[in-house]
């Protein structure tokens, strides 16, 4: 039996993670890219060896170009 379903709408968003390419710098790099509501942004290379150094801003930048989660 369902119970306790909600018609106002959808949970609230308190993080979420994406895959990404970028090139930095002559560099391509590739990545996960996180957001939590709490700390805002990190990047997680995959190569741990090969850190690009992301502003705040840069990280917004590749946020918005990679579209919704």
């Amino acid at each position: 039996m369902i119970e306790n379903v909600s018609k106002n709408g959808s949970p609230e968003i308190t993080g979420y993670l994406k895959e990404v390419e970028f090139t930095k710098d002559g560099v391509t790099y590739w990545g996960n890219l996180y957001w939590e509501k709490d700390h805002g942004f990190n990047f997680f290379p995959d190569d741990e060896d090969k850190d690009p150094d992301l502003t705040y801003e840069e990280m917004l930048f590749i946020d918005e170009q990679t579209g919704e989660v």
